[in-house]
């Protein structure tokens, strides 16, 4: 017989229980009638679990904000300008699972105006944008709560995260959509 367990945490609980440990112990047992006439005992097993420390992202809190005009399900991500470098600097973004926050997919760009500048510095993210499709079906990618990064790079260095958000990828249907903040 093989027994196999699986445990899973909300970030606000691996907050709380970070640090923290749980042991659990088993025993199993067959009885063949509840006279005791006939019983096996198994050995015992046991082991315990860690619950890593939280999670804390790098860089500026994006606030998700839904463009109204364009439909409930476009986003734009802010965050502060590189400022006295705007020109030379250069931005690229990031998805991750809330669940697997350092296993990151890069949301690609389709030409050199989509991704954010250096003068216009923000994130925006559409729900019918075939790379949200792309993220989905990745092998680290999938629906819920879901991570948006931001890197920069100034003339052309090392890149470094300076800001991060949050969204909500879903399935409707086939189609994947966008939502703004965590559910």
């Amino acid at each position: 017989m093989t027994l196999c367990v699986q445990t899973s945490m909300t970030s606000a609980n691996i907050a709380t229980y970070a640090g923290g440990s749980a042991d659990l112990g088993l025993r199993a047992r067959l009885e063949y009638a509840a006279s005791d006439a006939w019983r096996v005992s198994g050995t015992a097993v046991a082991f315990t679990q860690t619950v890593s420390e939280a999670f804390t992202p790098t860089g500026t809190s994006m606030v998700p904000t839904c463009n109204a005009s364009s439909g409930p399900w476009y986003i734009d991500m802010n965050f502060p300008p590189n400022v006295g470098q705007q020109a030379n600097t250069t931005y690229r973004a990031w998805f991750a699972r809330e669940a697997t926050p350092t296993t990151r997919v890069l949301y690609p760009r389709n030409n050199a105006g989509d991704a954010p500048n250096g003068w216009y510095p923000y994130v925006q993210l559409s729900w019918s944008d075939s790379r949200i499709a792309s993220y989905l079906n990745s092998a680290n990618g999938g629906v819920g709560n879901s991570w948006v990064f931001v890197q920069q790079s100034v003339s052309g260095g090392a890149w470094t995260y300076v800001a991060y958000g949050k969204g909500r990828i879903v399935r409707e249907g086939n189609d994947p959509r966008l939502y703004c903040g965590w559910q």
